[in-house]
């Protein structure tokens, strides 16, 4: 386990999946302390809070559990960064997708982003933050059957642009939009393919 007393944390979203283990592993090499957050228990020996990020932006109660968990890392730290990585892949043709599948879709991959985003900037201003949101190709380029994945992480990555706008001069916000990544949820998504 990392140092409490480090001065850089870095909270990682889906932080037990292929994508967030190895930033976790990387950052905690690099003398972050870093903290999870994902609905699977954790395989890493990181603190981890666990939670559906579906039902995190619904719960004002769920909300004040996290900051209260991070809460003595994040106080004694110089520098905490957010890195949006957490998503979900709801495949299917988008005339026959449910609201419901929609709304998860949305619910995770933008909607929790901006939450933990506004979370943190309110309760850290005075620190150096960072705001990083792991948005796709799909934001910009998509396939048949990925529509309700690449609303989504057009949405994260429109976040990322107006956060830019309105916080960028005292918080570093960026994304990322990787293409392919060798990762269980794109394997899911190709299955039949």
């Amino acid at each position: 386990m990392t140092n409490k007393k480090s001065k850089k944390v870095a909270i990682i979203t889906g932080a037990t999946g292929n994508i967030g283990y190895d930033i976790v592993s990387k950052l905690g090499e690099a003398g972050f302390i870093t903290i999870g957050l994902d609905r699977t228990p954790p395989s890493i020996d990181h603190p981890v809070f666990e939670t559906d990020l579906n039902l995190f932006i619904n719960s004002p109660e769920i909300q004040n559990e996290f900051m209260e968990f991070c809460q003595p890392y994040c106080e004694q730290a110089d520098e905490i960064s957010l890195i949006n990585n957490a998503a979900i892949q709801i495949t299917g043709n988008l005339i026959s997708l449910t609201i419901d599948e929609i709304t998860r879709s949305l619910n995770v991959n933008a909607i929790a982003p901006f939450l933990l985003s506004q979370l943190l900037v309110n309760k850290y201003e005075e620190k150096l933050l960072t705001i990083i949101n792991i948005s796709s190709i799909h934001s910009r380029l998509t396939k048949v059957n990925f529509g309700a994945y690449a609303m989504s992480k057009a949405s994260l990555s429109a976040l990322t642009r107006s956060l830019s706008l309105e916080i960028g001069h005292k918080t570093r916000v960026c994304e990322i939009q990787p293409a392919a990544i060798d990762t269980d949820m794109l394997r899911a998504g190709l299955q039949d393919e």
